[in-house]
């Protein structure tokens, strides 16, 4: 908003004084604007529309278009500085009428309206890469098997994996937390998340994000690779799908409706209609 528009087109067979222009904004004809061109000195929220041109010879009329013209609203993202600790943060989740922010340096960071933060005690000096809200606990993962949990993102218990393996992603589903991370690392604790245990996987592939399906679990690596889990978290199966040859790409989100897993990694998407198994 607030910048000069053009709309112009071009006629053949003839000067553009031999035809005669109408522009158009959402099907309705715009006053003046019989020209080649349609200049908006200040384009604003009044103007956005589908555009379209009439053009005419006096005895054949086509048209040009529709062309869609949109104003960005400024104010749907509003920076919040990182206040009041100044460390990166890498995730946040919402539940228990708060918004709960983990980072870098074992930093927790809480927010009811997402305006105004707070700092939480300080864990041991170990980042956090995730965490997750399962309608009554908070579970954080980090560094050096880093675990802590909350039921209100205020309190906060410190667990451990038994092992410095860092963890890069958790999630709740089917009454168990699973949190992933390096050398294909992926333990399993009841719903207090008080003890994990760890599985074996048949690879060594940092794991990096993982989902509940409607039937278990996927989990998605780097080199491409997708991981397959039972509803109860200790069978797996690894897959790699091959689009274009390009299996090395790593793998880092995957997200699930339904039937449908979708991952995203370095320029591949990859969607499955099957819980994952294709």
């Amino acid at each position: 908003p607030g910048q000069s528009f053009a709309l112009s087109i071009g006629a053949a067979g003839g000067a553009p004084a031999a035809y005669q222009f109408q522009w158009r904004r959402n099907g309705s004809a715009i006053t003046g604007a019989t020209s080649a061109t349609y200049f908006i000195p200040t384009f604003g929220a009044a103007h956005a529309g589908d555009y379209d041109v009439t053009v005419s010879d006096g005895t054949t009329q086509i048209v040009g278009g529709p062309v869609a013209a949109r104003v960005a609203n400024p104010d749907r993202w509003v920076w919040r500085n990182r206040l009041p600790t100044g460390n990166d943060l890498r995730a946040v989740a919402y539940g228990a009428g708060r918004y709960v922010a983990v980072g870098l340096a074992g930093t927790i960071v809480t927010s009811t309206n997402g305006t105004d933060w707070v700092a939480q005690p300080s864990r041991p000096p170990l980042g956090f890469n995730d965490i997750f809200f399962n309608g009554s606990l908070f579970v954080a993962v980090g560094f050096q098997g880093n675990i802590v949990t909350s039921p209100d993102g205020l309190e906060w218990t410190q667990r451990h994996i038994g092992a410095p393996t860092t963890l890069a992603g958790v999630t709740f589903g089917h009454g168990k937390w699973i949190a992933v991370g390096a050398g294909g690392a992926l333990y399993t604790a009841a719903a207090a998340a008080e003890t994990w245990t760890e599985q074996i996987l048949p690879i060594t592939e940092p794991i990096n994000d993982l989902a509940p399906t409607a039937t278990g679990f996927v989990a998605v690596a780097n080199n491409g690779y997708i991981h397959l889990g039972d509803s109860a978290a200790t069978t797996w199966t690894t897959s790699r799908p091959a689009v274009d040859g390009a299996t090395s790409f790593p793998l880092f989100d995957v997200a699930v409706r339904g039937t449908t897993c979708v991952a995203s990694g370095a320029r591949r998407v990859y969607v499955s209609t099957d819980s994952g198994a294709t």
